[in-house]
């Protein structure tokens, strides 16, 4: 649908916690000092080791990088930065240009307390959420969909856990003005990675 609306919660998220974890990012953001990487390397840097873009960088934080095609390449922050200019991705990435490349990038919001991870959700007359679990070490990996309404107490919509590699798409059709989304683990053997979207159609007027 041309007017679906989508809000990146998870992205590649190793979760390991047996308590929930809820996420967010922000909205995408152009920087000034282009990045550079000494080939195919996971450390990425500013190309002229004098700026710092990457300050209040974080685990889970995304860079994005526009190729000439159109095309963009992704990278997810694995490590806090290591050096003042730098940050540690979670793959490999060749973005090794002379002159360095400019990126944007979304920073992720996530915590466990009650007010952690809330959008609004009041203008969408179609609500949905999809969980994508690309890699499980675990029993299963849970999910729990909240909402509310303005200045309300938040309740769960929807809770269940996911045992194999897959997805699972939830619908909504209760009026939240507010969700959110928390992931947690049950019997945690090693690393996951799930991602987490969610789409809203606005209400016509």
């Amino acid at each position: 649908m041309s007017d679906q609306h989508q809000k990146l919660l998870f992205s590649a998220y190793d979760v390991a916690s047996a308590g929930y974890t809820y996420g967010l990012y922000g909205r995408d953001t152009a920087s000034g000092p282009a990045l550079i990487t000494a080939g195919s390397n996971v450390l990425v840097t500013e190309v002229n080791a004098i700026d710092d873009p990457f300050t209040g960088f974080g685990i889970g934080d995304i860079l994005n990088v526009r190729g000439k095609d159109g095309a963009v390449t992704t990278r997810t922050v694995s490590a806090v930065p290591s050096i003042p200019n730098g940050v540690t991705v979670g793959t490999a990435v060749d973005w090794s240009t002379a002159g360095g490349t400019a990126f944007t990038y979304r920073r992720w919001q996530s915590g466990t307390t009650a007010e952690i991870g809330w959008f609004s959700t009041g203008e969408f007359l179609y609500k949905s959420f999809e969980i994508v679990v690309a890699v499980i070490a675990a029993t299963s990996v849970d999910y729990s969909i909240e909402g509310r309404s303005m200045g309300g107490t938040g309740v769960t919509h929807a809770a269940a856990a996911i045992t194999v590699v897959g997805s699972a798409t939830v619908n909504v059709a209760t009026p939240f003005d507010q969700m959110r989304l928390g992931l947690k683990v049950t019997v945690d053997g090693g690393v996951q990675s799930v991602t987490a979207v969610f789409y809203g159609v606005p209400n016509k007027p």
